[in-house]
């Protein structure tokens, strides 16, 4: 009984990034998932899918296309790394989110659509934009950019810290805070930081050429030796805190996802397969 309990919290997170999840068939995901793979991915056939613990469904296209759906059927995030997203779907999004993109990143088209707090009246959209500026920005439900410019933002003393030890060669871009006044961070090299609203940092994220050597501090020992000895020269693409450790992510030529504990012991590869 005692294993189960230790263990639970690591099979609540496996799937694409380490939540858990069990295959399944196209005939189980809900109908509104189905007609909408059908609408807007007609030519396209499915690799896999994939249903977690809290009933969210993964769907994984021929093209590359990942797709995150509810309980429901309805979806709430849709990436392509490829290609740019179907322009059925573009149209469903607010207008004013359209013009804003449109004016500003005229070359741009869009790579990747998240729904944040979906389906409540805070939901909004956090988007990812293709090459040239292959830039992140998050809207309001109403299409109204939900990024603020950092000086007009009063930033938490200890994130300031954070950033001129971590990230001091990185210019701010964007400072978000979302309805729990918690602080999104965005550079315009691309990478981010999620810190709480006590200026505690729980998420950073980069791009290709990955978080800046320094950070690798930040994680317990043990985990950065298992990392050097298994993985050369590892680049660090994502570090988020979880209730039972880290969770890494690794960038080319390994691209991996780790789960470690407190301590750094490896917990999740046994629940990877």
């Amino acid at each position: 009984m005692r294993r189960k309990i230790v263990l639970f919290p690591l099979l609540a997170v496996v799937l694409f990034l380490g939540a858990c999840s069990v295959n399944i068939k196209e005939k189980q995901i809900p109908f509104p998932a189905k007609s909408f793979i059908k609408a807007n991915f007609p030519e396209e056939t499915i690799d896999s899918m994939h249903e977690s613990l809290d009933k969210e469904y993964y769907v994984l296209l021929s093209s590359g296309v990942e797709l995150e759906f509810n309980h429901k059927g309805v979806w709430t995030e849709i990436s392509s790394n490829k290609n740019p997203l179907p322009q059925s779907i573009t149209d469903e999004l607010p207008d004013r989110m359209k013009e804003y993109i449109s004016t500003n990143y005229p070359k741009s088209k869009l790579k990747k659509i998240e729904k944040t707090y979906p389906g409540s009246r805070s939901q909004g959209y956090r988007v990812r934009l293709t090459k040239a500026s292959n830039i992140e920005l998050s809207f309001n439900k109403k299409g109204e950019l939900a990024m603020k410019d950092p000086s007009s933002v009063k930033l938490p003393k200890t994130v300031g810290t954070y950033i001129e030890k971590y990230f001091a060669g990185s210019e701010l871009a964007f400072v978000e805070q979302d309805k729990g006044r918690n602080y999104r961070v965005y550079f315009s090299g691309g990478e981010q930081l999620v810190f709480t609203r006590k200026g505690v940092c729980e998420d950073m994220i980069a791009k290709k050429k990955g978080l800046p050597e320094s950070v690798f501090e930040l994680l317990p020992k043990k985990a950065v030796e298992y990392m050097q000895t298994n993985y050369p020269e590892p680049k660090l693409l994502r570090i988020t805190k979880k209730s039972y450790g880290y969770k890494v992510r690794l960038g080319k030529p390994n691209e991996v996802n780790l789960s470690f504990s407190r301590v750094g012991t490896l917990v999740d590869d046994e629940f990877m397969e």
